[in-house]
């Protein structure tokens, strides 16, 4: 092809720079067939049309897409209008459930960041008594009067059940006292686990803890200690002339991924209090 035909093409290195890729990834398409040169003269010289920079755009969507090559070059030897309709709203079905995916890991991570940042701006040595709005969570099995098969056996099915139903917001595992048990010094005793989920339309075990004032302290350090924390808290409800009216509810500041020792673990205990 005489040189003066060839104005409206680029070279190899042209339309490498004007795709933002090696010439080299052009060498390896037109070697297995993907992306011909619209010409190729005897020289070896390679020239593109500007058409072409389509097609290379629709190979890199795909790759984006994790489609591979092998199947973006079949798709496109034997392409039509109704081929690419269907491999396009499939791959627009697999972005949208990707999309959800990450809103849910997004909405986990700032879940994650704001109760440690909490956490750290908290005093964990003072007892305080706070409003709170009702909540609702989800809980597991009864775990009250178990063995440990069966209590692990609850967490295992309650962490299951939100993962496999993608309902995960990043809220720690926590566990229900009953009164009774705190009144009896049984702090390892638990009727329920619990944690706080995305909305669903699927009927689950629901726990409503209700709207009222609340007595809050924090453990610090091991659970066999716990018990020296309840005490604390007996006594400044007794100082306040008030008195336990709900369960506790046990929650986790800061998580095992987010301290490096036993003795800095922190555990938020609620209780309603008259």
């Amino acid at each position: 092809m005489e040189r003066e035909k060839l104005k409206g093409f680029f070279t190899t290195g042209e339309f490498a720079r004007l795709c933002n890729v090696r010439k080299q990834t052009l060498f390896h398409y037109d070697e297995i067939g993907l992306l011909k040169p619209e010409v190729k003269l005897d020289n070896g010289y390679r020239y593109y049309s500007y058409q072409q920079f389509d097609v290379f755009s629709v190979i890199e969507l795909l790759k984006e897409l994790n489609m591979p090559l092998k199947e973006i070059k079949q798709f496109l030897a034997t392409k039509s209008p109704e081929q690419f309709v269907t491999l396009f709203e499939e791959k627009k079905r697999e972005l949208q459930q990707k999309m959800k995916h990450l809103k849910q890991l997004e909405r986990i991570v700032d879940t994650k960041l704001a109760i440690t940042k909490e956490g750290m701006a908290t005093d964990f040595t003072t007892i305080r008594i706070q409003p709170e709005e009702e909540e609702r969570f989800f809980i597991s099995a009864d775990v009250k009067n178990t063995d440990d098969k069966a209590f692990l056996h609850a967490i295992s099915d309650l962490i299951e059940f939100v993962y496999n139903e993608e309902l995960d917001i990043g809220y720690p595992i926590g566990a229900i006292l009953q009164r009774e048990e705190i009144e009896n010094e049984d702090y390892e005793n638990y009727v329920n686990l619990y944690t706080k989920i995305a909305p669903t339309k699927r009927q689950v075990p629901i726990h409503v803890k209700e709207k009222g004032f609340y007595v809050v302290a924090y453990h610090i350090g091991e659970e066999s200690k716990k018990h020296t924390t309840y005490e604390r808290i007996q006594q400044y409800v007794r100082d306040q002339q008030m008195r336990l009216a709900s369960d506790a509810y046990e929650e986790y500041v800061f998580e095992e991924t987010a301290v490096s020792e036993l003795e800095n673990y922190v555990t938020e205990i609620k209780i309603r209090v008259e």
